[in-house]
């Protein structure tokens, strides 16, 4: 079942929501022990600025690894998650363009 937090979205001019609290809910969302995949919404030039967070997180037991899947600048994910925690990415399209048959 997705899981879709209530503030996702909040009212910054040029990404979904702050930095702070994207991060927090790709945190979230990657460290969730309970679910196999993790799905981009957008892409963007924010990704890249959440990097820092993520390298200085502990690195998740193997039984915790997810399946992350977006493109365009998520591709900051697919090369970081790979070389740093071990976890395979796939290079598909984010559910934003789903959602408006962009794909």
């Amino acid at each position: 079942c997705p899981r879709v937090p209530d503030n996702l979205f909040g009212d910054h001019p040029l990404y979904a929501n702050s930095d702070e609290m994207r991060f927090h809910h790709l945190k979230n969302a990657l460290l969730a022990p309970d679910s196999a995949a993790v799905w981009c919404l957008r892409g963007g030039s924010g990704a890249t600025k959440l990097l820092p967070g993520l390298g200085a997180l502990p690195v998740p037991p193997k039984s915790q690894e997810k399946c992350v899947i977006g493109f365009s600048d998520v591709t900051a994910f697919h090369l970081f998650l790979p070389q740093a925690w071990g976890w395979q990415t796939v290079h598909g399209p984010n559910l934003g363009q789903m959602s408006k048959g962009e794909c």
